[in-house]
């Protein structure tokens, strides 16, 4: 009669399978980590295809491959994958900066009633893309009580609505100015920027000079970039470079012809905010810097992304301003006509000369 094998010696066939698959989970896990934060780094043209995805989505695909590896087996490779995944999903997200504040402080509340003293003291913008030109969108916007609305998607066609939803908010002291699909409505008094007239047809912003009622001067514009791509099918090719044309063309028209424009004339706050269709942290925005920035990246509180409505996972829509503006408070709101969220950002107005 033969005897059994020892427990020991048939464990070891196991165990060794657990420890590979656990190396290689650590493997794949690490080799991730190095390719997302390399992207992120540089956020070049070419890698648009990654940077476009959410990090916190990155670190959720790499914190389950690096705790699938730990479970097969304790390695200190997919420990340390772990760890590293660990990290960069609670500090790392651009949309963890919101919540941190909204618990960790004690942030303005930012409602839609505004006491006259706020009014006086404070600029209230908005912008909202109002999905095919759709004014009861746009009235959603006006029903927080701006001074300044930016509105995307609002064809010429609805220039009368338009025109009526400012005189209803301010009465004689509104104005309008709109090109392509982008919009302006304002208290006080839009001188439109010569550079409108340009390309009329292919303009993606607009831009006007406003003068407010007590005679202060700001630059506004409301911009929308043109094109998206929705495809996420990374092992197709022509899924990177579609990624990496939209993000090119939108770079180029920002630095050649937005970014110029906006930071022309006589030196006054500036401010543009819109539709990007580029997420934050994006190179299309390094045109802005250092000289505007980011309203929710520096006040905004609460869940910052913007696209789509129902399930927001990209911060594409977004107000910059010059540091003589100020942020104080920043939401992004949920609409019931659009399938973007609202951004709504309060400044603090610098003081009169």
């Amino acid at each position: 009669m033969s005897e059994a094998p020892p427990a020991a010696a048939t464990d070891r066939p196991a165990a060794a399978i657990r420890s590979g698959a656990s190396r290689a989970a650590a493997v794949g896990s690490l080799g991730l980590f190095g390719t997302v934060m390399m992207c992120l780094s540089g956020r070049w043209d070419a890698v648009a295809a990654i940077t476009i995805i959410p990090l916190w989505v990155w670190s959720f695909f790499g914190l389950a491959a690096a705790t699938g590896g730990l479970l097969a087996c304790r390695t200190r490779s997919a420990a340390l994958a772990a760890l590293l995944w660990g990290g960069t999903l609670l500090a790392g997200p651009d949309e963890w900066r919101g919540l941190w504040r909204s618990w960790f402080s004690n942030p303005p509340p930012l409602l839609p009633q505004r006491p006259a003293v706020h009014r006086a003291q404070t600029l209230r913008v908005i912008t909202l893309n109002c999905r095919r030109s759709n004014i009861a969108s746009a009235r959603e916007a006006a029903a927080w009580n701006p001074d300044v609305i930016l509105l995307q998607e609002m064809r010429g066609y609805a220039t009368r609505d338009v025109n009526a939803l400012a005189r209803e908010l301010w009465g004689p002291e509104s104005s309008t100015v709109a090109s392509f699909d982008t919009a302006i409505l304002a208290h006080g008094h839009l001188r439109p920027h010569p550079s409108n007239r340009a390309n009329r047809r292919l303009q993606e912003f607009v831009q006007a000079t406003l003068t407010r009622p007590d005679g202060s001067q700001i630059e506004v514009a409301s911009v929308h970039l043109q094109g998206h791509v929705t495809s996420l099918k990374l092992w197709d090719p022509e899924t990177w470079r579609a990624h990496a044309r939209k993000q090119r063309r939108h770079r180029l028209y920002m630095e050649e012809i937005i970014a110029p424009s906006l930071q022309s004339g006589q030196p006054r706050p500036r401010l543009i905010g819109g539709d990007f269709n580029s997420p934050a942290g994006n190179r299309t925005f390094a045109a802005l810097q250092p000289s505007f920035a980011d309203a929710f990246a520096t006040a905004g509180t609460g869940w910052g992304n913007t696209f789509r409505n129902d399930w927001p996972l990209l911060r594409i829509d977004q107000i910059w301003a010059t540091h003589d503006l100020q942020p104080t408070a920043a939401r992004t709101i949920k609409t019931a006509y659009s399938d973007h969220r609202m951004v709504v950002v309060d400044y603090t107005l610098p003081a009169a000369p």
